[in-house]
């Protein structure tokens, strides 16, 4: 009888290969990005949020999002959830500004809706003032929210002067047949609310002193370095906005305290403004009345050479029709013809040329409407609209001082 002799082998002790898991919220908004946004949202543990973050699905599954909210209100409004989540926003907002507009907002409910404008106010993608001003026009009959939208659109647009070029543009996309905007007197209403202060501030450069003396951004302090330069580039903007501030000479020695190239950069601005004022020329005498009789004249002269310009391009077509139908002597007889134009033209065009005279543009030329240098004959457009030259406008003057002599006309491409 044989006997087998059990060989007792060593067992290996290398770790069998594993699946990664991964974090259960991170798995269901990879699975469905919409609806997994409340699983990131409910996460509280800074060691998950953290995993999430450097995480590359997530990243993948964000972008993910963020291509379905340009046509899913559904998305968009996830989308915004994240981007005023504080966990989630930093990488929430730079995914909305770096992605296209979102449907309409009359596709959203009215909560949502208030969600995707305080997510654009903090984005603020390209697109966002004109989502916000869609949005503020369809909450007219709402004071509460007509509210909300008008601060959301003025913190969004800068001030006042964006907010109104936003509205009239959402109100110029208007479809034609649409009914007009009810409470437009509402809409004025909070744009005044939004542009008067609660206290007007009458402290002046004063005021700028106090605030950065409250910050306490200490000189020689590397951590500060980072606020200086912020509270430098609030003084430019303040600069901006009110240059009288520049004649002012603590409001210019605090720029030396915070950022040596803003201080730099305003003391410029002062000295050219300065100089603007000390050598700003008299005023000039009166005009004697015979001057501006002759001045009235060449008016009336350069309206007529500015049409004669303007016809000019009807001329031409109308001789060019002509030769494709002629024959024989009538042919020899439109040339002629076409020859003696040319040379009244040429005379025409240099008396306009004496008085700095010009067409902007030739007839069928493709161009932005601008309501200043064009009558729209047919049609609603708003500006910059393509339209096509029927009529060039004339203007007279350089590029600096130009003047619109005669609008031109055109028509919708």
């Amino acid at each position: 009888m044989s006997h087998v002799t059990s060989v007792n082998r060593p067992k290996d002790k290398r770790p069998s290969p594993r699946r990664e898991v991964l974090e259960p919220s991170l798995a269901k908004f990879i699975l469905d990005p919409a609806k997994g946004v409340d699983a990131l949202i409910r996460l509280r543990r800074k060691d998950a949020i953290a995993s999430v973050l450097a995480h590359p699905e997530f990243a993948t599954a964000l972008k993910s999002l963020a291509l379905n909210a340009r046509s899913s209100a559904a998305a968009a409004v996830g989308l915004s959830r994240l981007a005023l989540n504080s966990a989630f926003s930093t990488e929430a907002i730079a995914t909305i500004a770096a992605n296209s507009d979102w449907p309409d907002p009359s596709k959203f409910s009215a909560p949502h809706r208030r969600l995707a404008a305080e997510a654009l106010e903090r984005a603020r993608p390209s697109w966002a003032l004109s989502w916000i001003g869609k949005a503020l026009l369809l909450a007219l009959p709402f004071a509460d929210l007509r509210r909300l939208f008008a601060s959301r659109l003025f913190l969004a647009a800068g001030g006042l002067h964006g907010t109104v070029f936003a509205l009239a543009n959402s109100l110029s996309a208007l479809e034609p047949k649409a009914k007009r905007p009810s409470n437009l007197s509402a809409l004025v209403e909070e744009l005044l609310n939004c542009a008067s202060p609660a206290s007007p501030a009458t402290a002046g450069v004063n005021a700028f002193v106090a605030f950065v003396e409250a910050m306490r951004p200490e000189r020689y302090s590397k951590d500060d370095s980072q606020l200086k330069r912020k509270l430098g580039d609030v003084l430019l903007l303040a600069a901006a906005a009110d240059r009288a501030l520049l004649l002012e000479e603590p409001f210019l020695s605090l720029a030396t305290t915070l950022d040596p190239d803003v201080a730099t950069a305003l003391r410029a601005d002062a000295d050219r403004l300065f100089s603007a004022i000390v050598t700003e020329p008299p005023p000039l005498p009166p005009r004697p009345q015979t001057d501006l009789i002759r001045e009235a004249a060449w008016s009336e002269a350069d309206d007529a050479l500015g049409r004669a310009l303007q016809d000019t391009g009807r001329l031409l077509r109308s001789f060019e029709r002509l030769e494709s139908v002629a024959d024989g002597e009538a042919a020899n007889q439109t040339r002629r013809a076409k020859g003696a134009s040319d040379l009244v033209l040429q005379w025409v065009r240099q008396a306009a040329r004496q008085r700095t005279i010009t067409p902007l543009g030739s007839v069928g030329d493709r161009v932005p409407f601008d309501p200043v240098f064009h009558d729209l004959s047919d049609g609603d457009a708003a500006p910059g609209d393509v339209v096509r030259l029927v009529k060039p406008p004339i203007v007279r003057g350089t590029d600096d001082q130009r003047v619109v002599l005669i609008r031109g006309e055109v028509e919708l491409d």
